[in-house]
């Protein structure tokens, strides 16, 4: 399995945190080609970059359905994301691939038996090479343990210009937790046939709900199944996402519960 893995920053409570976005998939050749032909459809070149910000200048429009297929073609990788207080990029690649580790722990079919891990970074993540190896190695007896380390140009990468995208829905989605202004559009839903408004913050969540690693807890009363308030919710917090900082318990517990998503029917 191949992780890709990109960066971002965001400042909670005034103190700077860098936001890793880790993106597992298991053929990089159908990524690479999925990317390419998506960017087609969008009037992009295949050298162009997808990423959150620095492309092409498009029409919101467009740059509202392309986020929107790119929704569709994250469902088919493994996203996990790490919050990480101060500007330590290496720092922050480290529990990012703990969290891998802890993944692929207690979901060992991701990853048949003669296959093995590898994890490419973005440039200017990982500042010594040899240091960031001791560390995989105290990941034993997990397959992150002997994964091979390299760091490309964003560019050059599928899985990386996807982990871009990905870190910058949670860091949108961050700020909507803690007071930013949650925007609303239109999407095209398949279930209804027409165009519904959604939010930014549940378009996020309900976007990555089935590909994000969470736990479901069991329903209330077994015997009573019913589709409520309570049930059935994925909690993500502390798995596919997670964040290592000092800021208040209130505010981690608030970034957590937002993205906190229904996993019933929708229509």
């Amino acid at each position: 399995m191949v992780f890709g893995i990109d960066d971002s920053e965001i400042q909670i409570e005034e103190r700077p945190h860098v936001i890793l976005a880790a993106i597992g998939v298991r053929s990089l050749t159908q990524i690479e080609s999925a990317l390419t032909k998506l960017k087609a459809e969008f009037g992009l070149r295949p050298t162009d970059e997808v990423k959150w910000n620095g492309m092409p200048p498009m029409p919101q429009q467009t740059r509202e359905a392309l986020s929107q297929e790119l929704m569709i073609l994250l469902q088919e990788s493994v996203p996990l994301v790490t919050v990480n207080e101060g500007r330590d990029r290496q720092l922050a690649a480290a529990r990012s691939t703990e969290q891998i580790a802890d993944f692929l722990s207690r979901h060992p079919y991701s990853l048949a038996a003669e296959d093995s891990v590898e994890l490419t970074f973005d440039e200017a993540i990982i500042d010594d090479q040899e240091e960031f190896r001791r560390h995989l190695q105290t990941l034993a007896p997990s397959p992150v343990a002997s994964a091979a380390a390299t760091s490309v140009h964003s560019h050059e990468n599928a899985v990386i210009q996807l982990a871009d995208v990905v870190a910058g829905f949670s860091r949108l989605a961050t700020e909507i937790a803690l007071g930013r202004a949650n925007k609303e559009f239109l999407i095209w839903d398949d279930g209804l046939g027409c165009e519904t408004a959604i939010d930014l913050l549940n378009y996020i969540s309900l976007g990555l709900r089935w590909a994000m690693w969470g736990e479901v807890p069991p329903p209330p009363d077994p015997d009573n199944i019913t589709f409520d308030a309570s049930w059935p919710f994925k909690y993500v917090g502390g798995y596919g996402l997670r964040i290592h900082s000092t800021i208040s318990p209130r505010s981690t517990e608030t970034i957590y519960e937002s993205r906190r998503v229904y996993m019933g029917c929708l229509h």
